[in-house]
């Protein structure tokens, strides 16, 4: 019965390396990420890792790398759009969305793992209770973990009877985790 119950959740503020790791997931689940190729990089946003947050050293090198990272995007895409109205035929395309995708997959290679996504996560209750078991476990990425833990507190409100057998741990890097006894139901 639990493969019957969808959930769906709209992910922002995270990572394309969390999202790369995420979509490994397939039994009982589908995602639609936002895709780099269809949207400007001219609005980068980019998401700071926690291990870095309160480390001045590792913040500072963070802000340095994204804003390098952004500044790099702005010089190819304004470079490869001077090529594409040279004329490059790699570059060529006869619609003006397709002109602009040509850019923007060729420039977005700059762009560290760090680049902000959008993501549309749906999955049945078997799967959803299977990934917060082992997305929420200590040895989980933090940023992976903090994801789950909350996508958890969600389901838990929204359906105590299918998700109330799990405990709250809180880990010494100041993360949360949720554990049952009645895995693989």
């Amino acid at each position: 019965m639990l493969e019957h119950a969808t959930f769906s959740f709209l992910c922002y503020g995270i990572s394309r390396s969390n999202t790369h790791e995420i979509v490994r997931h397939r039994a009982g689940t589908a995602y639609s990420q936002l895709s780099q190729r269809f949207v400007s990089g001219r609005v980068l946003r980019f998401v700071e890792r926690p291990e870095y947050v309160e480390h001045p050293a590792l913040h500072k090198r963070f802000s340095e790398r994204i804003d390098r990272a952004a500044e790099d995007y702005e010089q190819i895409a304004d470079e490869l759009l001077a090529l594409q109205d040279e004329g490059d035929a790699r570059l060529a395309a006869e619609a003006r969305t397709d002109r602009r995708k040509r850019v923007q997959q060729t420039a977005r290679s700059v762009l560290p793992n760090e680049t902000e996504t959008l993501l549309v996560m749906s999955a049945n209750v078997r799967a959803w209770r299977h990934t917060i078991e082992m997305r929420t476990d200590p040895h989980a990425e933090a940023e992976i973990r903090d994801l789950f833990f909350r996508i958890f507190l969600c389901l838990r409100e929204a359906e105590p009877i299918l998700f109330d057998d799990y405990r709250v741990e809180e880990f010494a890097d100041g993360t949360y985790g949720a554990s049952t006894d009645w895995r693989k139901v």
